[in-house]
């Protein structure tokens, strides 16, 4: 928890895994990842996935934005980076 909490809460938002696929995870109206969302999303996707599998995959499934279920129960989304940044800095020109 401690490893998720401060990857996702520090300044790239991703774990070293996420970096590499050049992920970021944001709350749902676009704040950067803090420590305890990074920590709660830790317990809640082990949590969900033991416990509810079939169900976790049905709502990935089945929903617009593909978001799995305790992306869904935490507000957050998992965004690539790559896209985001250079219409960021093509907005601001």
């Amino acid at each position: 928890m401690i490893y998720y909490g401060a990857c996702i809460g520090g300044p790239h938002s991703a774990t070293m895994g996420m970096r590499v696929m050049d992920l970021e995870l944001r709350t749902w109206y676009g704040a950067p990842g803090y420590f305890m969302l990074g920590a709660m999303h830790a317990v809640l996707f082990w949590v969900s996935i033991s416990f509810l599998t079939p169900f976790v995959v049905l709502v990935g499934l089945f929903n617009s934005r593909r978001r799995l279920l305790h992306d869904i129960v935490l507000g957050t989304v998992v965004i690539n980076s790559s896209v985001r940044n250079p219409v960021a800095q093509s907005a601001r020109t």
